[in-house]
């Protein structure tokens, strides 16, 4: 009882002086975790770039940016931004090849740890620079006026020279100067940046054009006739070794396009944008942007993409084989006394898979002797006598016929 007493009498009395120890108690908590340090992660990705890049060479590597974890006091975190972090890969004394290099991060910030980053590494391919000239070409975006379209495109400059990594320059075809039109009515002159966009119309890194900027004098003409026309699948390269395109197919089939009757007359398909089948080894789709002829748009309700479809198959090859040769039907009173030529091949064709693995048990010729009497006989050969392991086709039979000497036993 006493004990409950002397609580109360502590709160009842000098509560002003208790009051201020709370404020400061609580101050000096707030202060304590104001400056206590917390790990995160950084909101936003860091560029990666390179330093040290040997003189005539470039890198090239698909992972361009890294995610950061941070250690920092609060009034740090608040101060920080993408320009307070540097992220690079160092490709100092390096030749060309392809490596796996650390990704380093340094920050400008003080008290500011990194604690993790994601990836540590990356591959990284460094190639020769090479140089070459392409054709400036147009693609307009958007639409002109009602019943107007883009016509022709001139240029203040015909070609450009195009420089960067040896494997990218050589995939290019052409300096594109891109246009947006936005409901214009007339023709207009315009500066355009010329750029190189691969089969997704996405822009191609690591590349230099020379001028790089052009300026473009676009037509804007009117379009008062519509036409159906058919799609031309656009490819680049070739597929690998030992395999081919066997088949494309486009959905949809057909579009309407619009332009002047004198544009329009002598116009039976629309491009696509090209598709690079360098080194395609199994079938693909994609959805591809059609590419109308200068002169000409596609009509306002048609699609602008097209989806396909290329199938790729492994060449046939052929190959010469021995045949294994059975006779049936010979009258159990007679006998094969001899036959010339002894051997019996057979050219077939076939997936280079199947091909290399045939034996001589994988081509049957079954010969019918039925009513052949003793004597020489010249049996003629064809395919109705083979039987080919599933997927062979016979090109040839060598020799066409075989003679057999028959003689009684």
């Amino acid at each position: 009882m006493k004990f409950m007493k002397k609580i109360k009498k502590f709160f009842l009395t000098n509560w002003v002086a208790k009051l201020i120890i709370l404020l400061v108690t609580a101050a000096l908590w707030a202060f304590v975790a104001s400056t206590q340090s917390t790990i995160g992660k950084f909101p936003t990705t860091i560029e990666i770039k390179t330093i040290n890049v040997p003189t005539g060479y470039s890198a090239i590597y698909d992972q361009d940016t890294v995610s950061l974890k941070i250690m920092a006091e609060p009034s740090a975190w608040r101060a920080l931004s993408t320009q307070s972090f540097s992220a690079y890969i160092d490709l100092s004394n390096l030749e060309e090849g392809t490596y796996e290099l650390p990704v380093s991060v340094t920050t400008s910030v003080k008290d500011v740890q990194i604690v993790q980053r994601d990836p540590e590494r990356i591959m990284v391919r460094v190639e020769k620079n090479i140089s070459k000239m392409v054709p400036i070409s147009a693609r307009v975006e958007g639409s002109a006026a009602e019943g107007m379209i883009s016509g022709d495109a001139t240029f203040n400059a015909k070609e450009a020279s195009v420089s960067g990594p040896e494997s990218i320059v050589n995939k290019i075809t052409e300096a594109v100067a891109v246009v947006r039109i936005n409901g214009e009515s007339s023709d207009f002159k315009k500066t355009v940046r010329l750029t190189a966009l691969d089969e997704n119309g996405d822009l191609y890194q690591s590349i230099v054009f020379n001028p790089t900027e052009v300026e473009i004098d676009l037509k804007i003409i009117k379009a008062s006739n519509n036409k159906t026309v058919g799609i031309k699948v656009k490819t680049t390269g070739i597929p690998k070794d030992g395999f081919y395109i066997s088949k494309i197919t486009v959905d949809p089939q057909t579009v309407n396009i619009i332009g002047p009757l004198a544009n329009l007359a002598n116009i039976s398909s629309i491009d696509t944008a090209e598709i690079d089948v360098s080194a395609l080894e199994k079938s693909i789709t994609r959805d591809v942007a059609l590419r109308p002829q200068t002169g000409t748009a596609l009509q306002k309700d048609q699609p602008t993409t097209v989806k396909v479809t290329i199938t790729v198959s492994e060449s046939d090859i052929s190959r010469q084989m021995p045949v294994k040769v059975t006779f049936i039907g010979l009258d159990p009173t007679l006998r094969i006394v001899s036959q010339d030529p002894v051997e019996t091949k057979a050219i077939v064709s076939g997936s280079s898979a199947l091909i290399s693995q045939l034996t001589v048990n994988d081509i049957l010729l079954t010969i019918d002797l039925t009513g052949k009497v003793a004597g020489k006989n010249t049996i003629n050969l064809d395919s109705s006598q083979l039987q080919l392991k599933p997927g062979l086709s016979l090109v040839n039979l060598v020799p066409g016929s075989i003679s057999l000497q028959i003689d009684n036993r």
